[in-house]
């Protein structure tokens, strides 16, 4: 037996509204996405900024070293 006009327009709409939830989903996801990104992006600034800063130490110490062993 055929859909009615009625029936097929029905399935439509609700198709149409599953189509446009889904969407949602999808930015909703994407969106936290995005800032959980942003703040692993912005932790791994801090450790390349705390890195930075070891190495800077461990230069100041090779020198110091190499000092020594220059007076040795």
């Amino acid at each position: 037996m055929a859909a009615s006009h009625a029936e097929l327009d029905l399935r439509v709409e609700r198709n149409t509204n599953d189509i446009a939830a889904i969407y949602e989903m999808i930015d909703e996801n994407k969106r936290l996405l995005v800032e959980g990104l942003a703040r692993i992006d912005g932790r791994l600034d801090k450790v390349d900024s705390r890195l930075d800063g070891l190495d800077q130490r461990l230069d100041r110490m090779q020198t110091t070293l190499e000092r020594i062993d220059a007076r040795g």
